[in-house]
């Protein structure tokens, strides 16, 4: 990864953490996911303040950028099926819990 491109670098950050929130998740270690995903937030601002243009990169690093996003979406797909049935399940222990109250 380019170490001179901070467009790239954050991508590459964002590609991590996403990455390890996706094994976490997996552990189910679901303490660990809100302190990454305020991080995620806060790279996810980074980026938006950089505001990068595709002509801004060259063509390896565009390719490179374009890998990473493929990599971040993958995951958080990943992510979303593992945490998704954990919202499920937490809202019907809810539902049960008001009708027996």
């Amino acid at each position: 990864m380019s170490s001179l491109n901070p467009v790239l670098a954050c991508y590459g950050e964002l590609a991590g953490t996403v990455a390890r929130m996706v094994e976490l998740a997996r552990e189910r270690r679901w303490d660990a996911l809100p302190g990454l995903d305020a991080h995620c937030s806060s790279l996810f601002f980074r980026l938006r303040e950089m505001d990068p243009e595709p002509e801004d990169l060259s063509g390896p690093d565009r390719s490179l950028l374009v890998a990473l996003a493929g990599r971040i979406r993958a995951d958080q797909d990943a992510l979303t099926a593992l945490v998704r049935p954990q919202f499920v399940h937490l809202a019907q222990r809810m539902a049960d819990l008001r009708r027996a109250s």
